[in-house]
């Protein structure tokens, strides 16, 4: 139920965001907006509404020729049609967001229809693809976990060396600042002593 409430909440943001993007005339706006809003119809099970708000969506996502964007509707799409029984709509849907991911590089997309496609030859009794397609699905959640644990080390070393940088500048600014002084005072020295011979 708690996690119904944040759906709720999610949608009620996703819609007044869309509003805006409408307003600004921002297809981009436009397409991520209904993207979201058809996600959280599906984990709603409003899978009618998350079809054919997806359908009127992808020809323009089409139209911005962004594989990103593509990738997740097509996947989203499979998955509500996969969700309605329609699995052959869903297979050639989740294959079409597949080979979008794959010619763009992007993992999280991929992930997302491997899983999906596995689930979908599981219900239709394939299980020498469902398997392909887990293993494929893991090999790749593996890879994005990595990828994005390295991106955190890489991260912590440099705000580390960085750190480091402005503590080593922070101790040569006070060293300056003796050498600074010691020179003032030996010319205050010196000038007293020049004086003092007069």
């Amino acid at each position: 139920q708690e996690e119904m409430e944040m759906l709720d909440l999610a949608l009620e943001n996703y819609i007044t965001s869309l509003s805006y993007n409408e307003k600004l005339d921002n297809d981009m706006g436009r397409v991520i907006c209904k993207n979201s809003i058809a996600k959280v119809y599906i984990k709603k099970k409003r899978y009618e509404e998350a079809l054919n708000l997806i359908e009127e969506t992808i020809p323009i996502a089409m139209q911005m020729e962004n594989g990103f964007l593509i990738a997740r509707l097509y996947n989203n799409l499979g998955w509500a049609q996969l969700r309605m029984n329609q699995n052959r709509n869903a297979e050639l849907s989740l294959l079409k967001g597949y080979s979008v991911a794959e010619n763009h590089n992007l993992k999280d997309e991929l992930s997302q229809a491997s899983h999906l496609l596995s689930e979908l030859y599981e219900v239709k009794k394939n299980y020498e693809k469902a398997l392909k397609y887990k293993t494929e699905a893991i090999g790749l959640d593996r890879e994005i976990l990595n990828d994005g644990t390295i991106r955190y080390v890489n991260d912590i070393l440099f705000r580390y060396d960085s750190e480091k940088k402005g503590n080593e500048l922070a101790v040569l600014a006070k060293q300056n600042e003796v050498v600074r002084l010691k020179l003032r005072k030996n010319r205050t020295l010196l000038l007293i002593g020049v004086l003092s011979l007069f």
